[in-house]
């Protein structure tokens, strides 16, 4: 019996480490337009992220619906290994012509900095998640640091 409480108490407290060290940015993402802001760009008619942290890395997926049109995109990136990398449209298959880099802060927020083909930078984006994990906040820099969009996604 002793054996048996023991076992249940540690495969208890195995699930529960597991639990906590459950990246919050991991799920999906849908954008909540009534939260969100912008500054000159609008917002899409429907736009749902979702992210997968594994082995130091982000793998991105962006689905987006604006004016009845759908575009999907991914990347995967390594976080702060000073790489650039490129994504690629789910659609077609055809790289993108940007490049990202990843930069983890801690673990509710990371910065996402973006480059041109040309290798100007594009832009970045600070993405935070909430002490609960239930939203994310988006702030879209543009690459004279002036803000373009304030974004709120809600994890589903």
């Amino acid at each position: 019996m002793k054996t048996s409480i023991a076992a249940l108490a540690l495969s208890l407290l195995l699930v529960g480490t597991a639990h906590a060290q459950e990246d919050p940015f991991n799920g999906v993402w849908k954008l909540d337009q009534s939260k969100s802001i912008t500054n000159g760009s609008p917002l899409p008619e429907l736009e749902v992220i979702t992210l997968k942290h594994e082995n130091n890395a982000e793998t991105g997926i962006n689905d987006i619906t604006d004016n009845g049109r759908r575009t999907r995109s991914t990347y995967t990136a390594t976080f702060d290994d000073g790489q650039w990398y490129r994504g690629k449209s789910l659609d077609t298959g055809e790289e993108s012509s940007g490049l990202v880099r990843m930069i983890r802060m801690s673990e509710r927020s990371e910065l996402r900095l973006g480059k041109r083909a040309d290798g100007t930078f594009s832009g970045m984006f600070l993405r935070q998640v909430s002490e609960d994990g239930k939203t994310m906040q988006v702030m879209w820099y543009r690459a004279d640091g002036s803000i373009l969009q304030e974004l709120h996604f809600d994890k589903q």
